[in-house]
């Protein structure tokens, strides 16, 4: 069995002064400023022969088109299967609603779009000089900093689903070291997404200024007491419906005529950076702890990675850039193309890496994580690149609940077919794990295989 080398990089990937100008001329962002350096992360995992590269980046959505795909099978020897990109889904950083970092009409994008691909591949070959022989390591913690969306109002989020489901409280943490036992990378994934404060308001008022949020300030507490002598890796493991315990909130209600709105400011922004220090340290304690639990390390280098391209069919209601807040069923173009979604597993000595190129709601991944059969599962979500997928939460998201009712309309039905499409889906991966059967979840049988185009 080959041994299993390791090696890191990080790159600054906080947009220049030109940038954020050139993207407020575009129409999109308004960001005066900057609050807090965002990063692009880089761990490379190795035999020397195989590869498996991840991304970290302090980024929403974004996709990876096929060019840059070509560049990483040339220039770095990367196929499909070989890498993952990871999100930790807040607002304000670079956001992948209306951005396209691949369009070269727009300069403040390709300008960003450069600038993070650069970094991409020039820290990914700088973790390939650096590799050293290793071990890895991994265990699951717990940590309560989050809570559901609709708990912070009472008219719910426009987003809230899983009303019967409590918080995600599930850490998975991942250790490399080196053969003398000191650490090269600290992996932290967990449901949430970071929005202790918010760029997007009705009245054109919010926090501008480019921040990686709690998840930075996660990073912060734990590099300070790792003494910055490694790099920490913190991305979001399907929680498009959890935020942190305390956030500048959205607040949500439907008129008469079923006019959906979103305000925004519930708390100070003032507040919400005192509150987000912390649950930083909250969650950072709960990270050691966790990485107290690692029972044992593997030098070895046991790698397999499956990665599926699905087409679900049904009409798919499209979700137009958000200018004012305000919509209704009606006024969402639908489409005949199927749903489609792109799912990778990768298992590294019995971690497994699990990921989906579309907002995966925290209930999906329980179900997930009950059916796996690895003793520590890892999961990311808006990332992979290619095409973005639809929303997928749990099938319970239907229930009525007039406060939502207006948007759940929009999109519940191929909601419901890319949850079952997503567990199926790793369902099919699994079948060579020995695992023949998938479960239900909350009484709805996920469909067969076959259905999927």
């Amino acid at each position: 069995m080959e041994k299993l080398l390791a090696g890191t990089a990080v790159r600054d990937i906080t947009p220049t002064p030109q940038i954020l100008e050139d993207l407020k001329s575009e129409g999109r962002y308004t960001y005066e400023g900057v609050a807090h350096p965002i990063y692009l992360k880089t761990l490379v995992l190795t035999d020397g022969n195989r590869k498996f590269v991840y991304f970290c980046t302090d980024l929403s959505r974004f996709t990876v088109n096929e060019e840059i795909q070509d560049r990483l099978e040339k220039e770095l020897g990367l196929s499909e299967g070989d890498y993952l990109f990871s999100t930790i889904r807040t607002h304000n950083t670079i956001s992948g609603f209306g951005v396209d970092l691949h369009d070269e009409s727009k300069k403040g994008s390709s300008m960003y779009g450069q600038l993070f691909f650069d970094a991409v591949f020039d820290s990914c070959r700088e973790a390939m000089k650096n590799l050293v022989p290793a071990r890895i390591g991994a265990a699951e913690g717990e940590s309560f900093i989050t809570m559901r969306r609709e708990q912070f109002s009472p008219a719910g989020n426009f987003e809230s689903c899983n009303t019967s489901l409590p918080p995600a409280p599930w850490l998975r943490v991942v250790r490399v070291e080196d053969l003398q036992g000191a650490t090269l990378a600290l992996l932290v994934n967990y449901s949430m997404q970071n929005c202790m404060v918010c760029h997007y308001s009705m009245e054109g008022e919010g926090y501008d200024l480019i921040t990686n949020d709690a998840a930075g300030e996660i990073v912060d507490y734990l590099e300070r007491v790792g003494k910055h002598a490694y790099p920490v890796f913190w991305s979001n493991g399907g929680g498009a419906d959890r935020q942190p315990m305390m956030y500048l909130t959205d607040y949500c209600d439907v008129d008469d005529n079923g006019v959906f709105s979103i305000r925004h400011q519930v708390l100070p922004i003032e507040a919400s950076l005192m509150i987000m220090k912390f649950l930083a340290a909250e969650q950072g304690r709960d990270v050691m702890k966790t990485v107290e639990k690692i029972s044992s390390y593997s030098d070895e280098f046991r790698l397999d990675t499956q990665v599926l391209n699905l087409k679900v069919p049904g009409k798919k209601r499209l979700f137009p850039a958000i200018e004012n807040y305000h919509y209704t069923e009606d006024v969402r173009p639908v489409t005949d193309a199927p749903v489609e979604m792109r799912l990778q597993m990768t298992v590294l000595d019995g971690i497994a890496f699990c990921a989906a190129n579309g907002p995966v709601y925290a209930g999906a991944y329980k179900a997930l994580k009950d059916m796996l059969p690895f003793k520590v599962t890892v999961f990311f979500d808006d990332c992979l690149g290619g095409p973005h997928a639809t929303v997928i939460p749990t099938p319970d998201m239907e229930e009525e609940n007039k406060y939502v009712h207006a948007t759940l309309q929009s999109y519940s039905y191929t909601a419901r077919i890319g949850f079952n499409a997503f567990m199926g889906g790793f369902g099919k991966m699994l079948e060579k794990y020995m695992l023949k059967t998938v479960p239900t979840y909350g009484g709805v049988p996920y469909p067969d295989f076959d259905v999927l185009q």
